[in-house]
C-alpha cells in the first residue's frame, strides 16, 4: 500500500534571520521556518525565468517582460518534494514564495502530476484561507515551479504541540476560544471547496497554519479528489489517480477517515471525519488515534471514543464540544455532520454561547474581588453596622448569579457563612424574634395546658370531701387568671408581652402556694413545678425569667417546709413508728378518691411532662437537620483548593461546632451516574 507518507517532505531549516518567522505554503507540515541572508547560493535558477511551453502546461500565455522578474530573496524551506524559497516579484513589487519540484521528483510522473494538481486545484479555490497561487510555470532548466503568496505564521500542529507542553508563551496566546474559531474558518475553507467539487483527503494540524494577526490558511492540495465535471478536468489526473488505484490510499495516518483506508469512494464527509479529528486534537491536546501504524489503522477502523473530555477530564471541556466533535468524527459515514457547514454551525452556536458566558465570567470576577475588601473588614470585626457585609454578599450573589461557579465568590460567601457577625443584623434580629415570639406563643398554650389540670382535678376533690374552701379558692382564682393569660398570648399574629409573663409567673406561684395544703409541699407538687421551671427555664430567651422561675419552684418547696417546721403553718406530715402520715389540709383523704386523684394527677402531670419532652425532642432534632444540610450546601458549594482553610458548621451533641472542610468528599449518587 502507498502511504501518502511517501510523498511527504522532510525539510531543513535555515538558520533563523532577524525578526523574522515565516512559514512557506508547501514546505513540510508543522514547519516554522525562518529567513536566512539573502545569498542563497542555490537560488540562482530564478535569476532568468522563463516560461518553457510544454503539454502538460498551459499553453499560450504571453512571454516575461523581463527576464529578471522574480529576485532570489532567501530559502524557506527544503524537503523529499521539492523546495520553497522567497522571492521578490520585481514587475509587482512584492515577496512572493516560490515552489519548485525536485529534479528526480520532477522525473516520476505521479509525483509530477500531484505537484502540478496542487497548483492548479489551490489556484482555482479563492477563498480568503486558501493561498492563492499567482503564477505557474519551467525555467530555463526546465523545473516545473509554482509562485504563491508569502505568509507568516505558526501551524495547527506547532501550536498545539507547545500546548500540550504548557509552553507559557503559547498558552497565553491562543485560547481555546481563538483556536475553535480558527478551526471555524477551516470547516468554512472546506465547506468551499466542496461546494465547487474538490475534497481535501489530507487534512491535519500541519495543513492549517495560523496567521499572526488571525489569518487562517489550508495547505497541501496536492493529493485532493476533484470533481467529475470537465471543467476540472486536469492532464495529471490520470497518473495521480492509477497512483492511487485499488490497494492503495492517499491521507495520513490518524487524520483518514475509515473509508480512506479501505478504499471506498470518498466524499465530502471524509474532509468531515477528519475536522472531527482536527477538533479532538485542538481540545484533548492529544490525537484522537495514537501508537504505531496497525494500531492506528485498528483504531480508526473499529472505531473510537470521539469525545475529548474522556481523553483530558483535567480540561474541563463542555458537553456540547464533546457531541460536536463526537459527531463529526462518527465511524459511519451517515452519522456524521453531512457537511463542513454543519458543523460550524453547530460549532458556531457553541461559542455564540460560550462569548456570552465569557462576558458573565468577567463580569462575575469582577462582583468576586469587590466583595474581598469588604469581606475582610467584616471578618476582622471591623464592620460593627455589618453593612461592609451585607454589600459583601450583595456581590457575592451577583457573582454567583453571573458564574454559579466563581471560585473566589464561593469562597467568599462561604468565610462569611461560617463566621457569623458579632452584632445580629437587624434583619436577621428581626427573624430570630418572629422564631421566638412563635416559640413563646407555643409555650403559653402548653401552659394553658398545666394551669388547665387544675380544673380536671377540681370534680375529684370535691368528691374526697372540702376542708378548705380558701386554700381551693386561693389556687383556683389563681390558675384561673394564669391561664386566661396563657390563651391571650397564645393567640395568633399575637407578640406576646414580658409583663405578661411575669404575672403569669406571680399567678402561678400563688396557685402553687395554695396547692401545698393539699398533700404538703413534698407530695405531687415538686412534679408540678419540675415542669413548670422547664417550660419557663426553655422559652424565656430575653429574660432571667427562667432563672425566676427556678428560684420560686425551689421556694415553694423549701419555704412551706421550714414554716411547717418553725410552727408557722400546721404541720402536714406526722411521723410515728418509722411511718409518715399525710395530715390533709384541703381535701379529706378517702381510699377511693385519694387513689383515684393520684392516679389521676400523675398520668396527666407525667403527659403533659412527655408532651414538652417530645417537643423539645423535635425541635433539636429539626434544628440539627437544618445545620447538617446547610453544611452539606456548604461542602457543595466551596472550592476545592478552599476545603483546607474554611470551617463550615456541624452539630455534634446537640452543638454547633466549626469544622475543617475535608480535600475530598464522597461522591452522590447523581455525580456517580454522571461519572458512569
Amino acid at each position: 500500500m502507498a502511504l501518502k507518507e511517501d510523498f511527504d517532505e522532510s525539510r531543513t531549516t535555515a538558520p533563523r534571520g532577524p525578526a523574522e518567522r515565516d512559514t512557506a505554503v508547501g514546505a513540510p507540515p508543522d514547519a516554522q521556518l525562518t529567513l536566512p541572508p539573502s545569498d542563497d547560493p542555490g537560488s540562482s535558477m530564478f535569476h532568468a525565468p522563463q516560461r518553457v511551453s510544454e503539454p502538460s502546461l498551459p499553453e499560450g500565455r504571453a512571454d516575461r517582460t523581463t527576464s529578471e522578474r522574480y529576485l532570489p530573496r532567501s530559502l524557506l524551506g527544503e524537503g523529499g518534494m521539492g523546495v520553497v524559497r522567497l522571492g521578490h516579484d520585481a514587475i509587482i513589487g512584492r515577496d512572493v514564495a516560490i515552489k519548485t519540484i525536485r529534479k528526480d521528483r520532477d522525473a516520476r510522473p505521479d509525483l509530477r502530476a500531484r505537484f502540478l494538481r496542487e497548483a492548479r486545484v489551490q489556484g482555482r479555490l479563492e477563498h480568503p484561507s486558501i493561498v492563492p497561487v499567482y503564477d505557474m510555470g519551467t525555467d530555463p532548466d526546465g523545473t516545473t515551479y509554482f509562485t504563491m503568496r508569502r505568509i507568516h505564521g505558526n501551524t495547527l500542529g506547532s501550536i498545539l504541540e507547545k500546548l500540550a507542553k504548557e509552553d507559557a508563551e503559547t498558552t497565553e496566546k491562543y485560547s481555546r476560544h481563538r483556536l475553535l474559531t480558527a478551526f471555524g474558518n477551516v470547516c468554512l475553507a472546506i465547506d468551499f471547496a466542496h461546494e465547487r467539487g474538490v475534497v481535501h483527503r489530507d487534512l491535519k494540524p500541519g495543513n492549517v497554519m495560523i496567521g499572526d494577526f488571525g489569518e487562517v490558511y489550508v495547505l497541501d492540495w496536492g493529493v485532493a479528489k476533484v470533481s467529475d465535471s470537465p471543467d476540472w478536468q486536469m492532464p495529471e489526473e490520470e497518473s495521480l489517480e492509477n497512483a492511487t488505484r485499488a490497494g492503495s490510499y492517499v491521507g495520513t495516518l490518524g487524520y483518514m477517515s475509515p473509508e480512506q483506508l479501505t478504499g471506498v469512494e470518498v466524499d465530502r464527509r471524509t474532509d468531515v471525519y477528519a475536522l472531527g479529528a482536527l477538533l479532538f486534537e485542538i481540545l484533548a491536546l492529544s490525537p484522537l488515534h495514537s501508537g504505531s501504524s496497525s494500531e492506528i489503522t485498528a483504531t480508526t477502523l473499529v472505531g473510537s471514543d470521539a469525545r475529548p473530555s474522556l481523553r483530558a477530564p483535567e480540561r474541563a471541556i463542555p458537553a456540547d464540544l464533546d457531541d460536536i466533535c463526537a459527531k463529526a468524527a462518527a465511524t459511519k459515514p451517515d452519522a456524521r455532520y453531512a457537511t463542513a457547514r454543519a458543523l460550524f454551525d453547530a460549532l458556531q452556536m457553541y461559542l455564540d454561547g460560550d462569548r456570552e458566558l465569557e462576558r458573565r465570567r468577567e463580569l462575575a470576577t469582577h462582583y468576586a474581588e469587590q466583595a474581598k475588601p469588604r469581606a475582610a473588614l467584616a471578618l476582622d470585626d471591623l464592620d460593627p453596622t455589618n453593612v461592609h457585609r451585607e454589600r459583601a454578599m450583595r456581590d457575592v450573589g451577583n457573582a454567583l448569579a453571573l458564574d454559579p461557579r466563581n471560585a473566589s465568590a464561593l469562597r467568599t460567601m462561604t468565610r462569611l457563612m461560617v463566621h457569623p457577625p458579632r452584632k445580629t443584623p437587624p434583619d436577621a434580629a428581626a427573624a430570630l424574634k418572629t422564631s421566638r415570639d412563635e416559640l413563646m406563643r407555643v409555650t403559653a398554650r402548653m401552659g394553658a395546658f398545666v394551669f388547665g389540670m387544675w380544673f380536671a382535678w377540681l370534680p375529684i376533690l370535691a368528691w374526697m370531701g372540702v376542708r378548705s374552701i380558701a386554700a381551693i379558692s386561693l389556687a383556683s382564682t389563681a390558675f384561673l387568671a394564669a391561664l386566661v393569660l396563657c390563651l391571650l398570648d397564645a393567640r395568633k399574629r399575637h407578640t406576646p408581652r414580658e409583663p405578661r409573663s411575669v404575672a403569669i409567673l406571680v399567678l402561678a406561684s400563688v396557685g402553687f402556694s395554695g396547692v401545698t395544703r393539699l398533700f404538703g409541699p413534698l407530695v405531687l407538687l415538686p412534679t408540678l413545678l419540675f415542669a413548670f421551671a422547664i417550660v419557663y427555664g426553655q422559652n424565656h430567651f430575653r429574660s432571667r425569667l427562667g432563672t425566676v422561675a427556678f428560684v420560686v419552684s425551689a421556694l415553694l418547696l423549701v419555704v412551706p417546709t421550714a414554716l411547717e417546721l418553725l410552727g408557722v403553718l400546721s404541720p402536714s406530715y406526722a411521723f410515728e413508728d418509722g411511718q409518715m402520715h399525710i395530715l390533709p389540709h384541703m381535701t379529706s383523704l378517702p381510699r377511693a378518691g385519694t387513689l383515684s386523684f393520684l392516679v389521676f394527677a400523675n398520668l396527666m402531670v407525667i403527659a403533659s411532662i412527655w408532651r414538652l419532652t417530645q417537643r423539645i425532642r423535635r425541635a433539636l432534632a429539626d434544628a440539627e437537620t437544618q445545620v447538617a444540610i446547610q453544611s452539606w450546601h456548604l461542602r457543595l458549594m466551596v472550592p476545592e483548593e478552599a476545603r483546607h482553610a474554611v470551617r463550615a458548621p456541624t452539630v455534634k451533641g446537640g452543638k454547633v461546632t466549626l469544622e475543617k472542610l475535608p480535600a475530598s468528599l464522597p461522591k452522590t449518587e447523581a455525580a456517580k451516574k454522571s461519572d458512569a
